[in-house]
């Protein structure tokens, strides 16, 4: 997930910054121009503008709201009036956080909002027989967990907000690292390719397609699998030692 910020206070982007330990990919401008610019170049989950730069009445964010219709924005900041906040919400603003407030709250929210902008809710997405779970970060098997990598959760939880979208590696990348030191495009490969081996592990085959030339895209509905429940390290619960390596 990638976010940007639009402020000139130091405190509020050292605070915002720190969404990176919470897998949220963040890029920090001045102004409302510059915010604007990057969400034109970039598919960006999520505007967060300072309470600052919204004007007395939020005004200042009408123009954004209208040149960015699909990404959601959210207001932040300490002090933020009444009259303020009716503004920002007449302008199109989603949600107004106060600062200060816990990092994980800021994630939390962000993520429930990108959810019901990308058609993604509720918190527990189901892709073919798994339970994806954007809130606690987990991927579930018949309730059993799958052990991700931080990246490997990130790379998944990209496909699932963007269900049916070819991604290609480039978007995937931004995604993943923010464009900061973003390492070569065969990365993408090798991380899709370690995902594929976890999920066939526990019998889910087919899930990430490769769109040759283009990247891959989320396939939510692959073939069924064994009936037979899966438990990591166990194989599945109920099949004979013969059967698990025919």
């Amino acid at each position: 997930m990638r976010v940007a910020i639009a402020s000139i206070n130091p405190r509020t982007l050292a605070f915002v910054s720190l969404l990176q330990e919470q897998g949220v990919q963040t890029e920090a401008c001045d102004d409302l121009d510059d915010v604007s610019e990057l969400a034109g170049l970039y598919d960006l989950d999520m505007l967060l503008l300072d309470v600052a730069l919204a004007g007395a009445d939020g005004s200042a964010i009408a123009g954004l709201r209208l040149m960015h219709a699909t990404v959601p924005i959210l207001v932040l900041g300490a002090d933020i009036g009444l009259e303020q906040s009716i503004g920002c919400f007449a302008a199109g603003v989603d949600d107004i956080v106060a600062l200060p407030c816990r990092i994980e709250i800021l994630a939390a929210r962000i993520r429930a909002i990108v959810r019901r902008f990308r058609g993604a809710d509720p918190a527990i997405c189901a892709i073919g027989p798994l339970r994806f779970d954007m809130i606690r970060r987990s991927l579930r098997l018949d309730g059993v967990p799958i052990t991700l990598t931080s990246k490997e959760y990130e790379l998944l939880e990209a496909m699932v907000l963007r269900k049916g979208a070819i991604l290609t590696k480039d978007v995937l990348l931004d995604q993943l690292y923010g464009g900061r030191d973003a390492p070569n495009a065969r990365t993408i490969d090798v991380f899709v390719c370690k995902l594929r081996k976890k999920l066939a592990a526990c019998g889910v085959h087919d899930l990430i397609e490769t769109v040759r030339g283009l990247g891959y895209i989320l396939n939510d509905t692959p073939p069924d699998r064994p009936s037979t429940a899966y438990r990591p390290g166990l194989g599945f619960k109920g099949m004979s030692d013969a059967a698990q390596a025919a």
